[in-house]
């Protein structure tokens, strides 16, 4: 049988470097860098203001590939490129599901939680409604110290605070109102902070028929807290109050 390779005489009398420039071909810079960054997009779970990573990954995959794709260029690295262009494409959108699924979820619970509170209120459970509020806006019986103002004490007076809770604005439109609440729609704004991830929304309920008027609006302000829960899977449990109301009409 003819062989028609190269025998060992043969490579030596070939021309210093040829041999090196059939073996070696370099490695592109951006289908690592894509790679690289492709393997950074799962920080998109955190939140939307990540979303950039896997947005630049599949910006360097296609400017990989596409260097790569020129006649003439000897570079390697397209697999590089291709992992980092599905890793950024995969997780980006499974980011964005994510959260869009999870504000959904949390729209509900607004609504959800705005709802019973307006139902405890009409169904004169003051304590359940009472105890939906963020601690900032309860209601309490003050008491003075030697009658000076400025050394207002809170005092243990059950019919007193509750009391003052029916007179607040929110509640007292609930109970000049009768009929179903109808929710009108829910609003979401997201406050950053150092300590705790919080998400305040706003839901606005519509109050009908009432006495004085054909209709009323309620405007509800909800904080969402997630605090670290050990209990659950995921490391989180969120927690709901109110911390504001706005009555229309």
């Amino acid at each position: 049988m003819t062989s028609y390779g190269l025998s060992h005489g043969d490579m030596n009398d070939m021309p210093d470097g040829v041999a090196a420039e059939e073996t070696y071909r370099p490695v592109s810079r951006l289908a690592v860098a894509a790679a690289i960054v492709g393997g950074l997009s799962f920080v998109a779970f955190v939140g939307p203001g990540l979303w950039f990573v896997p947005v630049v990954g599949t910006v360097l995959s296609v400017l990989a590939i596409r260097a790569m794709s020129q006649p003439g260029v000897e570079l390697i690295g397209r697999g590089a490129a291709t992992l980092g262009l599905a890793l950024s494409v995969g997780v980006g959108c499974a980011a964005a599901t994510s959260w869009g699924l999870s504000q959904t979820l949390a729209q509900a619970r607004a609504v959800t939680v705005a709802k019973a509170w307006a139902g405890a209120i009409r169904g004169d459970r003051v304590l359940v409604a009472r105890s939906m509020l963020d601690p900032q806006m309860q209601p309490a019986a003050m008491t003075t110290l030697g009658g000076n103002a400025d050394m207002a004490q809170p005092i243990d007076d059950p019919d007193a605070n509750e009391r003052l809770f029916r007179t607040l604005p929110a509640v007292a439109a609930i109970l000049g109102c009768g009929g179903q609440t109808v929710v009108h729609g829910a609003f979401h704004e997201f406050i950053p902070d150092s300590q705790e991830r919080k998400e305040e929304w706003l839901v606005r309920l519509r109050l009908a028929p009432c006495a004085a008027q054909a209709e009323r609006s309620l405007l509800v302000h909800l904080r969402r807290t997630m605090l670290r829960d050990a209990a659950t899977w995921w490391g989180w449990q969120d927690h709901w109050s109110i911390i504001g109301f706005d009555v229309d009409g």
